[in-house]
């Protein structure tokens, strides 16, 4: 059963790194929180807040998808799970069953076999069929993950800058930034980061450009998996670097290459 599934969260995992991106723009993951941000579950008022220095910054209705221990490497689903009220799941819960692929798991007690990358991956792609923006994975007593369907809507403007698509820091927090939207772009550390992953080679002689000038003509690493998420292309012909949430080509390295190159001779 649940083989099927992840043929079917691969085939759209364009969309959901697509959701992650945006949901971990607005609040980074529990391990990754910044100074100024914070998050509350409030399963009585089932309300998820996001929290910029202590003042509400975006809102949403709360509905779990499921549990994921990481002590016994087990995903269980909300209704076999007594500590979560009913309300808390309902309304998600009815439209799971709505979905066809899912009928056959449903009914499952608890979900083993795979690991919390493929059930966050899961959860997204069912959080995306039912309607809402994505999934944030809120953290209880650091061995539980809570999988939280959300829909983030604005309470206070977010004036925060961009994010780094690589590592969800802020445009504020950087040197430098390159943006590649009104969202998203590569920060300073990134972009070094990526040159110290593609220094040369120097017992092969090769400098930086000619490095990147090979990987642009490589495709060797399934880049159909791995979407650039700089450039927004869901399927680059050239190799793709993974980051924690996301890729970039190495087109769009050659491009930071160059910008990197002019930051670093002024």
């Amino acid at each position: 059963m649940l083989t099927t599934l992840r043929k079917l969260v691969e085939e759209d995992v364009v969309d959901i790194n697509a959701a992650k991106l945006r949901i971990f723009s607005r609040i980074n993951p529990p391990q990754n929180l910044l100074e100024d941000e914070t998050y509350f579950v409030n399963q009585d008022a089932f309300e998820f807040l996001v929290k910029y220095a202590d003042k509400v910054a975006y809102r949403s209705s709360l509905q779990i998808i499921g549990t994921w221990s990481h002590s016994h490497a087990t995903f269980l689903w909300p209704w076999h799970n007594d500590s979560i009220a009913k309300k808390n799941y309902l309304e998600i819960q009815e439209k799971m069953s709505a979905i066809d692929e899912l009928k056959d798991i449903l009914g499952e007690t608890k979900l083993t076999g795979e690991d919390d990358y493929f059930f966050f991956q899961l959860c997204n792609w069912i959080a995306l069929k039912c309607g809402y923006q994505g999934v944030y994975p809120a953290s209880y007593d650091d061995n539980v993950t809570v999988y939280l369907a959300v829909n983030l809507e604005p309470v206070d403007r977010d004036d925060r800058g961009r994010t780094c698509v690589m590592c969800m820091c802020k445009e504020y927090q950087t040197k430098y930034f390159v943006a590649s939207s009104e969202e998203f772009g590569i920060c300073s550390r990134c972009i070094e980061n990526l040159m110290d992953v593609v220094a040369p080679d120097e017992a092969a002689g090769e400098s930086l450009n000619e490095v990147i000038e090979r990987k642009c003509k490589s495709t060797g690493n399934a880049p159909a998996i791995i979407p650039c998420q700089l450039c927004q292309t869901a399927k680059p012909d050239v190799e793709v670097i993974a980051g924690p949430y996301t890729g970039i080509c190495f087109h769009c390295i050659k491009l930071v290459a160059g910008i990197h190159q002019e930051k670093s001779d002024t």
